[in-house]
């Protein structure tokens, strides 16, 4: 496991990138994955897919940092990519501002 369930008071905010560069909250999944709520690290989401069942992925992007994170879980055709918010500031200079 890469990251913890649920972060603390240090840990990075983590968001979905989405293929258009935009950041979204990771309760976006909730369509299709329910249970999603609650989870804010890309550990936490592996770790709730690997519980019900599903073969998981997680790999940290190169040249990262460990600010970018993959989650693939390929049965429920989810190839996630999983940001910390310094990298959407970083892509999306113009973020609304109260969206951490």
């Amino acid at each position: 496991m890469l990251f913890s369930r649920a972060g603390n008071a240090d840990a990075p905010h983590w968001y979905l990138f989405s293929r258009h560069g935009q950041c979204a909250a990771i309760e976006n999944l909730k369509r299709k994955v329910p249970e999603v709520i609650g989870i804010d690290t890309p550990g936490g989401f592996a770790e709730l897919m690997r519980a019900q069942g599903y073969e998981v992925i997680e790999r940290v992007i190169p040249d990262s940092e460990g600010q970018a994170v993959q989650v693939d879980v390929p049965e429920k055709g989810l190839a996630l990519i999983f940001v910390t918010a310094s990298v959407c500031d970083d892509f999306v200079p113009d973020r609304p501002t109260g969206s951490k």
